[in-house]
C-alpha cells in the first residue's frame, strides 16, 4: 500500500509532461530545464520503486518486476541522471542562465523512453 501511494505522486506531477518534444535552437530557458529535470525526478522515483519489487515468477500473485522491463529501465535512468545532473550543474554554475538545448533533448529522450517502457509493461505510477 505504501508503494502504491508513493508511486501515485509522480503520476499527478507528470500530468502534462508527455507533450514536450525535441527542442530546437541553441539554448532553453532555465525554467524549462528545471521542469524537465523535475519530470525526470518523478519518473526516476517510479523506476526505483519498480526495481525494488521482487522478480516475477510463474506462481507469483503479488506485484513483481518484469526482467525485460527492468533491463530496459536501467540505461534510460542512467542517461537521464547524467543529463539531469549536467543541467542542474549548469543552472547552478551560471546563476540560472539558459541551458544548451542538447542537454535538454538528451533528458527528454530519457523521459520519453521511460514513459514508453512504463506504458509497454503497464508499470503504474
Amino acid at each position: 500500500m505504501k508503494l502504491a501511494a508513493l508511486l501515485l505522486i509522480p503520476a499527478i506531477a507528470l500530468g502534462g509532461c508527455s507533450t514536450m518534444g525535441t527542442l530546437t535552437g541553441a539554448s532553453v530557458k532555465p525554467q524549462a530545464a528545471l521542469v524537465a529535470a523535475n519530470s525526470f525526478d518523478a519518473l526516476e522515483t517510479v523506476a526505483t520503486g519498480y526495481l525494488q519489487l521482487p522478480p516475477c515468477t510463474t506462481t507469483q500473485i503479488a506485484a513483481c518486476r518484469n526482467a525485460t522491463a527492468a533491463k530496459a529501465i536501467g540505461p534510460a535512468v542512467r542517461s537521464g541522471r547524467t543529463a539531469r545532473n549536467q543541467i542542474e550543474a549548469l543552472l547552478q554554475a551560471n546563476a540560472g542562465a539558459a541551458v544548451p538545448v542538447a542537454s535538454i533533448n538528451t533528458l527528454q529522450a530519457a523521459i520519453a523512453t521511460l514513459q514508453a517502457i512504463y506504458a509497454q509493461y503497464n508499470i503504474q505510477s
